[in-house]
Formats: C-alpha cells, sequence, structure tokens
C-alpha cells in the first residue's frame, strides 16, 4: 500500500524540480525522474557525466540517510559526475516525503531496502555501478553487496562501495551485550508500533509547529545534527520537504522502523552485519569524521581489523553531515580512491541485466 499522502505530497516536488537549476544554478543539471520498481512509483535524482569523463566510467548510485531522501545528496551529484554519471533513488520508508511509494512500513527496514536496490539497479539497467552510502545508506549497501555472494550477480557490476559515516557494530563488553540482548531488543521491538500510535495522534498543526521550532534552531537538524558548511538554500530546500509532509505526520512514523532496524544491526543482532562486512568482494573505502556524535570510533576500527584491506579516510574536524557539508572534499577523495582501486577495471565485459526481482 501507499504512504498516507505520499502522492499528494511529492506530486508538487517532481513537477518543480524536472530541472533542479531552476531552484537554484548550483543544481543545474540535475533532473528528477519517475521509475517504477516492482510496480512501486520511486522518484529519482540524475545527473550526467561531465563531459571528458573516462568512456566506460561507472555509475555513481548515492544511498541517503533515514529520515531525509535524495534531497540530502544534492550538493554531492555535481562534484561526483566527474567520475560518471549520478544516481540518487528515493528509499522507500526512508524517504520523508515525495513521490516515492512505499509497500508498508516494513520497507523502511535494512534488509528490504537492500532487496529494493537489487530491483531498482535492475530495473536500472545499469552495467558498472560504485555505490556511495552516508549513514543508513551504507549499512543497505553493504547487505546489497553481501547480497550478492548469497544470491548470485544481478547482472550489475559492482566496481566498489564508498560507507560514509556508516553505523557500524559497536564492540560491547559482556555487560553490553546482555543489555542490548534484552532491554535494547525490547526497544526496537516497542519503539516502532509507539511511534505509529504517536503519528496518529499527531495534527498537521503540531507537526507544522515542531518543524518550525527546528528551523528556528538552525544549529540542529536531523541526520546532519549540524549546518555548518551548509548553504541556505539548501536547509531551505531540506525544511519545504519536512514541511510538506506535515500535512501527513503518519509519515513520520517510518522513521521508527528505520531507526530499530539500524538498531538491532549495531547493537543487537550483531551477526548479520559482521558477516555482511566479510562476506564484501569489491573495494570498500570507509569516509567518516572524528567529531561525530553518532558513530563511534571503535565500530570503524573494528571493521579496519576485520577487513584490513579495506581504505579509510577520517576527517578530523567534521562530523555525520560531512558528505553534505564538504562535497568537494568528499568527491577529492573518492577521486584518488577510484582512481587507485577501480578504474582499471571498469571496461570489462558486462553480463545481461537480470529482471523479475521482488523487494517486498
Amino acid at each position: 500500500m501507499l504512504t498516507a499522502g505520499a502522492a499528494n505530497v511529492g506530486s508538487v516536488t517532481a513537477e518543480f524540480c524536472a530541472d533542479w537549476g531552476q531552484r537554484s544554478p548550483r543544481w543545474a543539471g540535475i533532473r528528477s525522474e519517475i521509475v517504477s520498481v516492482c510496480g512501486y512509483r520511486i522518484h529519482v535524482l540524475r545527473a550526467d557525466a561531465d563531459a571528458g569523463t573516462t568512456a566506460g566510467a561507472p555509475t555513481q548510485v548515492l544511498l541517503h540517510p533515514m529520515f531525509a531522501g535524495g534531497v540530502y545528496m544534492l550538493d554531492m551529484m555535481k562534484p561526483l559526475a566527474r567520475f560518471g554519471p549520478v544516481v540518487v533513488p528515493d528509499l522507500p520508508g526512508c524517504v520523508i516525503t515525495g513521490v516515492t511509494e512505499t509497500p508498508s512500513s516494513a520497507a523502511a527496514r535494512v534488509p528490504a531496502n537492500a532487496r529494493f536496490l537489487r530491483a531498482f539497479l535492475a530495473r536500472l539497467g545499469v552495467r558498472d555501478v560504485v555505490l556511495h552510502g552516508w549513514s543508513m545508506g551504507s549499512v543497505i549497501a553493504l547487505r546489497y553487496a553481501a547480497g550478492r555472494v548469497v544470491h548470485g550477480d544481478d547482472g550489475v557490476r559492482l566496481r566498489g562501495l564508498v560507507l560514509a559515516t556508516p553505523p557500524l557494530p559497536v564492540p560491547l563488553s559482556a555487560a553490553g551485550r546482555l543489555a542490548w540482548g534484552t532491554l535494547g531488543r525490547l526497544a526496537c521491538d516497542v519503539f516502532p508500533p509507539l511511534a505509529h500510535a504517536a503519528a496518529t495522534l499527531m495534527t498537521p498543526r503540531l507537526a507544522t509547529a515542531v518543524i518550525d521550532h527546528l528551523e528556528r534552531r538552525r544549529h540542529w537538524f536531523p541526520v546532519v545534527n549540524d549546518v555548518e558548511g551548509i548553504s541556505d538554500e539548501t536547509i531551505a530546500w531540506w525544511f519545504d520537504f519536512y514541511r510538506a509532509a506535515c500535512a501527513h505526520p503518519r509519515v513520520y512514523a517510518y522513521a521508527a522502523d528505520a531507526l530499530a532496524s539500524i538498531g538491532r544491526s549495531m547493537y543487537v543482532d550483531q551477526r548479520d552485519l559482521l558477516q555482511a562486512m566479510m562476506a564484501v568482494r569489491e573495494p570498500v573505502l570507509l569516509y567518516s569524521g572524528a567529531t561525530d556524535p553518532l558513530i563511534s570510533q571503535a565500530s570503524i576500527d573494528q571493521a579496519l581489523r576485520m577487513r584490513p584491506d579495506w581504505f579509510s579516510h577520517v576527517v578530523h574536524d567534521a562530523g555525520h553531515g560531512i558528505p553534505a557539508q564538504r562535497p568537494e572534499e568528499y568527491a577529492e577523495v573518492v577521486g584518488r580512491w577510484l582512481a587507485d582501486n577501480v578504474m582499471g577495471a571498469v571496461r570489462r565485459d558486462s553480463a545481461g541485466v537480470s529482471s523479475g526481482h521482488r523487494w517486498m
């Protein structure tokens, strides 16, 4: 079924931003499209590769954080277009508003989004792909890459993964494992239904008042946690999305399903994600901020001990929002990593892209 009011909330967005250059010259060349995946409408942002880009350059597919949408990646798209075409899908259940349709609240969870990504890439018909995941998008990218080992290649040649501020499993003491295995598991089970119940009581006026309050504060923002370095026009557009969703406040409850899913993989049921980390065969770049209040450096260190073949870049004066705060710096680091680890393999013969995937 559709998210309540999704089509009404998002229709204005799709029409207004068929050419994002109308909103700001900084987004010229970025366009909105609608792609049907397994019968559901998915809003996608696209940018063509820059002139002079290496022939056969992989498509850069960007996966946004939860409680967000593809618009969070707007400022990253043009810098990354120098390495190939850029595609940013809205992730069902993890996007706060837009024309993207969501089958159910379960679609917001990591395993469902990994299945969606497989179906989306098959539908897109791309040949070579580099996946960029930011926050929850990183976990979805990992689960997708690991799933290829189990389910077989899907016709997409995955060339590498860039995991920005990834919420990876956190090393726990014996007491911590016991606490998360009992109380933490209970919290992850109870929180989503409570959030959905609360959302049914929230009126559009109350939801709008909350968003107005957050916009006045300016120093805090969902997902990013601070807005230093992000342009005023970008922030204003983000708040436009959140405010539009206030007409249907129930869509906010999907964030609870996504958050509980991440909490399980980080603390409660770590085994699945740890196994996925070990299963990935492609080159991986971990991109993190040393002052990130949401991601433990211990989780990054543990990942590098498990996978010493992975690459790491830490920005010492940045936090969780670094991809949006410093898109040019992000692209520069990614470009060096691509040149050293990916671009030598992009001209291999392609396999046919399969079809018929189901994600829910």
